[in-house]
């Protein structure tokens, strides 16, 4: 009796192993995000350009001359109206004695015409005098009145070029440059000194037409200087446009920065895109057919609520962030951030995370770099 129980407990035993066990389905997990429309987007244009003073001059002496002294050289600080350099104004001051003399001799010969000219007036009055003699005197005395002033003009003018003798500083900063040594003989086209003005900075760039119109004069901008960040007011943009790089020449002040001519510099100019369209993720979007870029939205399945239907949705990139594209698309609902390389369209997925929607911005974007006389440096696009 103990052995049929025995038998009938295996048996028993062997027909519950044998029931079929129905198999368990898993499921690919995802990630989404939840894009929202907006009419716009925003990106920062870095433009690079080189600094300038808003003065600079090459000096030169207005007369040809021997140079008899310097007074300032390479590197110094300059003011208004300061002394530079002087000619030697030996053959000058000889001439200046010479007219003085010349214009004394001629104002006692023309006292002494003056009163042999009242004389014969009053002996014509008496009849002992004739008409010519009183003609001849009233010429002479004419002659020596213009005489005169020749003689004063040429003292005037021999004046002036004494004074332009000593080249003088016509506004105040540095002196970047010495171009003569004393005792060298120059002419007027020939440069002395070079001086820059230091107080006013000037950040010239190239940029595209279409942005120029945007600027606002007296507006400022964030610009960048020896990677210290400072503020560029916008001056003015040229009427041309440069042939060889086909961008406009625009200037921008620079208030309360230390550097040096010819030094480089960024100034960031925000573009604003009225087109619509969806920031996205940068994992989110795929490549699709034939080029083409695709984000997976997710549908609802009857009777399960934590996992959705993925469908491929086309999108247009229209620009790109580090870490955002920014995409026109038709985007009704979630879209997948994560888990895309066992993703396919018509799987069903398992949401395990839905993303809060964040607003954002480009910081990045692509950069122009245009030398002041219009040649191009480098371009380059953010990824």
């Amino acid at each position: 009796m103990k052995r049929f129980v025995m038998v009938l407990i295996a048996m028993g035993f062997l027909s519950a192993c044998s029931e079929p066990v129905e198999p368990v389905t898993v499921y690919q997990s995802v990630a989404t995000f939840t894009p929202v429309a907006t009419d716009s987007y925003k990106v920062t244009r870095l433009f690079i350009g080189r600094i300038s003073a808003s003065q600079q001059a090459n000096i030169s002496f207005e007369a040809p001359g021997k140079v008899e002294e310097l007074y300032v050289d390479q590197g110094q600080k300059v003011v208004v109206g300061d002394n530079l350099a002087r000619l030697d104004v030996s053959l000058l001051q000889t001439q200046a004695k010479e007219l003085l003399a010349q214009l004394q001799d001629t104002k006692s010969r023309k006292t002494l015409a003056e009163n042999s000219l009242r004389r014969q007036r009053d002996l014509k009055v008496r009849g002992f005098s004739a008409e010519q003699r009183v003609d001849e005197l009233i010429s002479e005395v004419e002659s020596l009145a213009a005489t005169k002033k020749r003689l004063t003009a040429s003292l005037s003018a021999n004046d002036i070029r004494l004074k332009k003798a000593v080249l003088k500083a016509p506004f105040s900063g540095v002196v970047s440059r010495r171009f003569i040594d004393a005792g060298m003989v120059v002419d007027p086209s020939q440069p002395v000194f070079q001086i820059i003005d230091e107080g006013g900075l000037e950040l010239k760039v190239g940029m595209p037409a279409n942005m120029v119109n945007d600027l606002v004069t007296g507006e400022s901008y964030r610009a960048t200087v020896a990677g210290i960040e400072t503020q560029a007011t916008y001056i003015s943009a040229s009427a041309h446009l440069d042939h060889m790089t086909q961008t406009v020449p625009v200037r921008f002040a620079l208030n309360g920065v230390t550097a040096r001519d010819g030094q480089m510099g960024v100034v960031s100019i925000i573009e604003q895109h009225q087109t619509s369209g969806y920031w996205v993720p940068v994992t989110s979007v795929t490549e699709g057919m034939r080029g083409s870029w695709v984000v997976y939205g997710l549908s609802a399945v009857e009777g399960m609520l934590e996992h959705k239907l993925l469908q491929q949705q086309a999108v247009e990139i229209l620009h790109v962030d580090k870490d955002h594209y920014y995409v026109k698309a038709d985007i009704t609902g979630d879209i997948v951030v994560s888990g895309l390389q066992k993703a396919v369209p018509g799987q069903i997925v398992e949401v395990v995370n839905t993303a809060e929607t964040e607003s954002i911005e480009a910081e990045t974007s692509p950069i122009v770099a245009v030398e002041t006389d219009g040649v191009v440096l480098a371009e380059a696009v953010s990824n």
